[in-house]
């Protein structure tokens, strides 16, 4: 029997010590991934969502020995995404019909078109509907490329988009006598929404199965990479380390609150409250 948290959050227990960890991983928002540092962090565009991949109306994406071609959609230009000039966009992922490959459990890696990393954005069991917001760098063809490990239908729907990067030139003429200096976006902490894409917060909640895990998904962007974190407040139930993970070392049920600080190499710092809710084990913990 499952319960619900009071977030409205069904809970999953896990079988280690509770991490928070929020440094730096990749772009493409890997499952149970932590914080992400963002190269070249630009505006995001929100949009209406729509749908721009269903696959239903042919074959299933993937293989059960995990050697199947991968599903390339070309993204520019659909359900709103302009048709040039997208550095990433923001989807939900949907996996339905799914079947198990040969060996474990299946999976689906959304990634710029190319050299596939060895990531994933959702995991899935056979017979199961699983979804997964998913924050997707696009190629330089404009494509996003969906490895599945075992079979199953892929859907997707965009939301939203960041421009790509504007290169800096350098003028050749004099004067000015030296290069122009480009001042850094402010430093954001975002948070990302099962029901929509990543957006600025204040405040971070997560949930710990007792004598379990999970992180806490989300993106540091703007300022001058990379990031350094910090955290104040903590109950003597935790313990917070230099690159960001902060381990769950006691043994009692409850409410947690304390202080995140993010500061970058440019000395900008920026501070966010986080709570953590420790539950029963055998519980679900879902987060985004």
């Amino acid at each position: 029997m499952s319960r619900v948290s009071r977030y409205g959050r069904v809970l999953i227990a896990f079988a280690a010590v509770a991490a928070l960890v929020i440094g730096a991983v990749t772009a493409i928002g890997a499952v149970g991934a932590s914080l992400t540092s963002a190269a070249s962090p630009q505006s995001f565009v929100p949009l209406s969502p729509a749908r721009v991949l269903d696959s239903r109306g042919g074959a299933k994406v993937g293989d059960a020995a995990g050697t199947g071609l991968p599903y390339v959609l070309k993204v520019l230009g659909k359900g709103g995404v302009p048709a040039s000039g997208v550095g990433a966009v923001a989807l939900n992922v949907t996996v339905t019909q799914a079947e198990n490959p040969t060996i474990g459990g299946g999976f689906v890696t959304v990634y710029p078109c190319g050299t596939r990393p060895d990531v994933s954005n959702l995991n899935f069991v056979a017979g199961l509907t699983v979804a997964n917001s998913v924050i997707a760098p696009v190629s330089a063809a404009g494509e996003v490329c969906f490895y599945v490990y075992g079979t199953a239908h892929l859907l997707a729907d965009v939301s939203g988009y960041f421009p790509a990067a504007t290169p800096t030139t350098t003028p050749t003429t004099p004067p000015p006598t030296t290069t122009p200096t480009t001042t850094p976006p402010p430093l954001q902490v975002l948070a990302c929404d099962s029901s929509g894409p990543a957006t600025a917060v204040s405040y971070l909640r997560f949930v710990v199965g007792l004598g379990g895990s999970n992180n806490f998904g989300g993106v540091v962007v703007g300022g001058v990479p990379p990031y350094s974190f910090s955290a104040t407040g903590l109950d003597p139930g935790f313990s917070f380390s230099a690159n960001g993970s902060l381990t769950y070392v006691s043994a009692t049920l409850g409410s947690y609150t304390f202080q995140v600080r993010v500061a970058d190499s440019a000395g900008s710092s920026v501070t966010v409250g986080a709570e953590t809710e420790v539950v029963p084990p055998n519980s679900v913990v879902v987060t985004c």
